[in-house]
């Protein structure tokens, strides 16, 4: 197998990986209320088993961009998709919040490694000038396995139950997983010598390089603000709020929060492909963060905005969101190329982190104003309680735009 072909069919299989992993992120927030009536959970435990992806997801980016500088993209997916496996298959028969706590973390943990192996795939193993435009294919294809987590994956979820949807996702994983075993035995696309691999020495100080230049940290702040309030609505809260608020069945509340998947689906190749012919991403991360957090303030705030506006705010506040993956594209740029699995790795930490927390003190405001009401098990919240904790979102959105006009552009090449 010649070398383009192999590294464009690495990056396909490594792709359906990517729908996997992001399939798993938002899958939780369909299910959340089946889940917390089945075991008897308080909000905070809901937000917990929730968050538990994204903490450990961004604890395990810096290790795991280290590992894939270190041994390579492949054989560290291949292992993380076997990992995610085991994770979906002890979700699938938890009867305790033990059981689905740790069925939740390995899925996490395994899944953690999927993208950064695709930004160093797509940084080493393609020409530069096509980084932005495969980056919105990347952000497109695991948005549209947030999308099939939504609406139609409650569709699914109300005719099998949500433990044997889990349980086809561990064999789906599995397969994956082999697939890239197999991909593995060949030679990598960008090595002539027949080295594979960074030496310890030589990534520790690639990683401290990264971390020292200040040109990174702008892309972490403006990544982390913006993709946690995203991903904390619609993995999370999105349709528990709108079932209980607006008091909508799971599979309507679902197909908004489709809107918001929908909105990341269709802006990821926008963004990608004028990112790529402009040759400057950093108007285009000022635009769409601003834009981004006046939506958030109206979803928010304005409750009482007419009807046939909502449908174009919830789209809107995934279509201008997904502009933070083009922060990917900028730390690839002002860090060296043969460490951007570490520099994507550093910034893709903060976004999880700052995933988590979001999603962490939501459930935790929302039980401080709990009235003591349940439904069908579940803790029942007013509308007062989630306009106070979503304000976290407007919060953290206007740090993403914010920190967005420091991101300094590219001028010349890094060695």
């Amino acid at each position: 197998m010649n070398k383009e072909k192999l590294a464009l069919l690495t990056w396909i299989v490594l792709l359906a990986g990517l729908l996997i992993s992001f399939f798993h992120r938002f899958a939780f927030g369909v299910v959340a209320s089946d889940i917390g009536g089945a075991l008897n959970l308080t909000g905070a435990a809901v937000s917990n088993l929730g968050a538990v992806y994204f903490y450990v997801y961004g604890f395990m980016q810096i290790p795991s961009g280290l590992l894939i500088d270190k041994i390579g993209p492949r054989r560290i997916s291949a292992l993380g998709m076997a990992g995610a496996g085991f994770g979906s298959l002890l979700f699938s028969f938890a009867n305790n919040y033990f059981l689905a706590f740790s069925g939740r973390l390995l899925v996490g943990l395994g899944v953690s490694v999927i993208f950064l192996s695709i930004l160093k795939v797509q940084s080493t193993w393609f020409p530069p000038r096509d980084f932005p435009r495969l980056t919105g294919i990347t952000s497109a294809v695991g948005n549209l396995g947030a999308v099939l987590a939504s609406a139609p994956f409650a569709i699914v979820v109300i005719a099998l139950g949500w433990r044997s949807t889990f349980l086809v996702l561990a064999l789906i994983s599995w397969l994956i997983a082999l697939g890239i075993y197999l991909l593995s035995r060949f030679p990598r696309p960008d090595s002539d010598s027949g080295k594979d691999t960074e030496t310890a020495k030589s990534v520790w100080e690639g990683f401290l390089g990264v971390v020292k230049n200040p040109k990174t940290w702008p892309n972490f702040l403006t990544i982390s603000g913006l993709m946690g309030s995203s991903m904390s609505l619609a993995g999370v809260w999105g349709v528990t709020y709108l079932m209980q608020v607006q008091d909508w069945s799971q599979d309507r509340a679902s197909s908004y929060i489709l809107l918001v998947l929908l909105g990341l689906l269709v802006g990821s190749p926008v963004y990608g492909t004028l990112g790529s012919r402009w040759g400057k991403v950093k108007p285009i991360i000022n635009f769409g963060g601003g834009v981004a957090t006046f939506i958030w303030i109206l979803i928010v705030f304005f409750p009482g905005l007419p009807g046939w506006l909502w449908p174009f705010l919830y789209f809107g506040v995934g279509f201008f969101s997904i502009v933070f993956f083009l922060c990917f594209t900028n730390v690839t740029q002002v860090n060296p190329q043969r460490f951007s699995g570490i520099a994507t790795s550093v910034i893709n930490f903060g976004s999880f982190s700052f995933g988590a927390i979001i999603t962490l003190i939501i459930g935790y405001m929302l039980d401080k104003r709990w009235e003591g009401e349940l439904v069908e098990g579940f803790r029942l919240y007013p509308l007062s309680a989630y306009q106070e904790a979503f304000s976290i979102f407007i919060i953290f959105a206007l740090v993403g735009f914010v920190a967005s006009f420091f991101i300094v552009e590219k001028k010349e090449d890094i060695s």
